[in-house]
């Protein structure tokens, strides 16, 4: 009568288990990676909804501005924005007083277009005014896989629609 398994089975067993878990594991860090920058998008997207009726709500204007060289954006009313010396301005200083968001690891901005002159190349600025309007412009998301979702606000209305792109 024999107990146990020799060493070539359990070689055998590991060796099988291996080769399926090399094509498993893919299959699920690809969607974990979409499913950040879809998750991504729709938050930046919320938040620009938030921002909208803010403005309208409190009669203000605020600004949604988005610092492209470290994949972050920040939220401040817009007579605080333009005392800022925007050539100098940085999620990092003290004393400043904004919300911020920083996009998750591996999920890039790659495109910023907007309806108004940026004065800052590292800066790109939505603003939103009392009114309802804003300045309107496009936002694309990306990660290392190369899915893309554009974020479009309407310059007349500020409605946001979040898409996925080819």
């Amino acid at each position: 009568m024999r107990n146990g398994f020799t060493l070539i089975e359990l070689l055998v067993v590991l060796v099988i288990i291996g080769m399926i878990s090399a094509f498993v594991v893919p299959r699920f860090v690809s969607p974990l990676e979409n499913t950040r920058l879809k998750t991504s998008a729709k938050r930046i997207s919320a938040t620009l909804r938030y921002v909208s009726n803010a403005s309208a709500t409190e009669k203000k204007a605020y600004i949604v501005f988005f610092d492209l060289k470290h994949h972050r954006l920040g939220v401040m009313p817009a007579e605080k924005f333009e005392k800022a010396d925007i050539y100098r301005l940085s999620f990092d200083e003290g004393g400043q007083s904004f919300k911020s968001y920083e996009f998750p690891e591996k999920v890039s901005l790659i495109k910023a277009r907007t309806t108004i002159h940026q004065l800052n190349p590292r800066l790109f600025a939505v603003y939103f005014f009392p009114n309802g309007s804003s300045s309107g412009g496009e936002i694309v998301l990306a990660n290392e896989r190369g899915n893309k979702y554009a974020i479009q606000i309407d310059f007349i209305t500020s409605l946001v629609e979040v898409k996925q792109v080819s």
